[in-house]
């Protein structure tokens, strides 16, 4: 009998007991645990620790952002309660070091049968293994591709964001797709847009991503 894609990411969202939260282990390239993704779900997401931390990082990492504003501990939690938790088309991790140390933040958005996209990819602590940051997007696309059975893998990245663009090249992403981008703020939001008739010019570009399996299996 075929799986229900929304049923299984919802599944373990909604796991209430933490030793069984969902983990997947992060490896060096000699095959050692240098880390764990664990995911955000209904045992974790009432955490005073985690809604911080993401508040935090999101304001670090506020420039990498299509949509830019000042987050808060209110304006996370009800995020994670009313967008990432309830979704079938949305997944969060921690990225966690070897001595359990959470070091930052990974994400998947817009999860059909056909494709997935990486999101919210943030580093948000010095510490943990050089490379963990991008072990940890290798096991995440490998689960992806292997266990959800999904055959591509999507993301959209400014031109400028020029670490993560290196990253996702050194492992089979290929630029498919390059937008113009204006800015418009309002309220204190300042908003990215791919219509270029109104708004401020930038001179970075909006890129879009693609990897399919056979080409990470290569």
């Amino acid at each position: 009998m075929k799986r229900n894609l929304d049923e299984v990411v919802v599944g373990f969202k909604n796991n209430r007991e933490c030793d069984r939260a969902l983990k997947l282990p992060i490896v060096n390239v000699a095959g050692s645990l240098i880390g764990v993704l664990r995911l955000i779900d209904q045992s974790l997401a009432e955490s005073t620790r985690l809604v911080e931390s993401l508040t935090k990082w999101r304001n670090l990492s506020k420039k990498g952002f299509f949509t830019q504003f000042e987050a808060t501990n209110e304006r996370t939690a009800k995020w994670l309660n009313e967008v990432i938790l309830p979704s079938a088309e949305r997944l969060m991790f921690e990225v966690i070091d070897v001595s359990g140390n959470s070091l930052g933040q990974a994400g998947l958005c817009s999860i059909s049968e056909r494709e997935a996209e990486l999101d919210n990819f943030i580093r948000g602590e010095i510490g943990g293994d050089r490379a963990l940051f991008l072990r940890a997007e290798i096991a995440l696309l490998n689960w992806v591709f292997f266990y959800l059975d999904i055959p591509k893998v999507k993301l959209w990245i400014f031109s400028t964001n020029l670490v993560p663009l290196k990253n996702h090249i050194s492992l089979g992403f290929q630029i498919v797709e390059e937008r113009a981008l204006v800015t418009v703020k309002e309220d204190g939001i300042l908003r990215h847009s791919m219509d270029t008739t109104r708004g401020t010019s930038v001179a970075y570009k909006y890129l879009k991503m693609e990897l399919n399996r056979s080409e990470f299996i290569k």
